[in-house]
This record gives structure tokens, sequence and C-alpha cells, in this order.
């Protein structure tokens, strides 16, 4: 990291206009967190108010939706006879019937299965590259692959703490 030195500003027309945007900053960041804190109160405040009873709703609607589930399982027969849709005054059941392929296995276990088969395609892995050691190389190195090392200038503030 290079060393940052501090030193008083010359120019009175440069020093007072950045003064005054800094205290402008001190009083919108002020002002930022005062605005977020009362919208934080009262978002909770609103949202405890509804939690419980959306809780149990959501809940009610898992339930029912398991429950038809169920129902239609069961009632395949009754439901599904003239195809795989079943209108009802409230909505429509549907079923749908498709080929699922079921893996047995741990991940480790079918890859090794599928690398010995030779089946290599079925087989993903992932390259990256490691940025934090390519910042270690030296810059004939980083010109090998492409890469450059160069200073970038920031600016940033330091606004003093108000008490």
């Amino acid at each position: 990291m290079a060393k940052m030195t501090a030193t008083i500003c010359e120019g009175v027309d440069f020093r007072e206009k950045a003064d005054e945007l800094l205290r402008r900053l001190l009083w919108l960041k002020a002002v930022e967190v005062q605005v977020e804190t009362d919208a934080n109160a009262e978002m909770e405040a609103l949202a405890a108010r509804y939690r419980d009873q959306l809780s149990r709703t959501q809940q009610s609607i898992r339930d029912k939706e398991a429950e038809l589930q169920k129902l239609m399982k069961a009632g395949r027969s009754v439901f599904f006879a003239a195809g795989d849709v079943c209108l009802l005054a409230a909505g429509s059941l549907l079923r749908q019937v498709e080929n699922k392929v079921r893996i047995h296995g741990k991940k480790d276990e079918v890859v090794g299965r599928l690398e010995a088969a030779g089946f290599h395609e079925a087989v993903k892995v992932e390259k990256t590259f490691d940025r934090d050691l390519i910042n270690t190389w030296n810059d004939m190195k980083l010109g090998l692959i492409g890469a450059e090392r160069k200073a970038v200038e920031t600016f940033n503030y330091d606004l003093k703490k108000t008490s």
C-alpha cells in the first residue's frame, strides 16, 4: 500500500469550496442516518403487525397444497380418466407425466463411475484463475498473460466526527 502524506491545502478558493462541500456532506450523512433509522423503525413495526397473520396464511397454503397433491394422487383415475386436465368450478387440476433420470449414489461416487466408464463429457470441470496469486507476480510474468500493474489514483474524504 502506498504511503499517504497529509498536507495543508493551499489556494483559498479551493479550500473554502472543499470545506463547504465537507460541511454539506456531514449534514447530509446525518440526515441520511436519521431518515434510514426512522424508515427502518416504521417498516419493522408494520412488518411485525402482519408477520404472524402472514406466516399462518402461508402455512395454511402449504398445507392445502399438500392435501390437494395427495387427493390428486389418490383420485388420479377419477380426475384424469379423460386426459391430463380436470376442469372444476374453482380451477383446474393438471397432471403431467414425464420421464426423469434418477442417479443413484453420492456425487463423488457418480463422478467416479462416469470417469471409470470413460464418459468424461458428463463430468463438469470449472476452471478459473487466482487473482490474489497473480497480484504477487512480477511485471514480466504479468506481461506473459496480457496483464499489467498500474498505479491507480483514488480520491476520498474523511469527515470529522460530530459530537
